[in-house]
């Protein structure tokens, strides 16, 4: 979500980046559009397939415009 008044462009390239130790497991499906619209929100789909049994872990990133959020 986009609290913000202005447009939050997502800067990343791909949009979301999936690193870590199972990161092969997980696929970005759907990628979200470049722009999240003021006060809005926007989907994406990751689709999980475990080559194992047991936890699995990986992080998403989303690089952004604004510098004061979070990736």
């Amino acid at each position: 979500r986009n609290n913000d008044s202005t447009p939050l462009n997502l800067t990343g390239s791909p949009r979301v980046q999936i690193t870590g130790a199972n990161a092969a497991e997980f696929v970005l499906v759907t990628p979200p559009p470049a722009t999240v619209p003021a006060q809005s929100t926007v989907t994406f789909q990751v689709e999980f397939a475990p080559a194992a049994a047991g936890t699995r872990t990986a992080t998403l990133t989303i690089p952004n415009s604004n510098v004061a959020l979070p990736n």
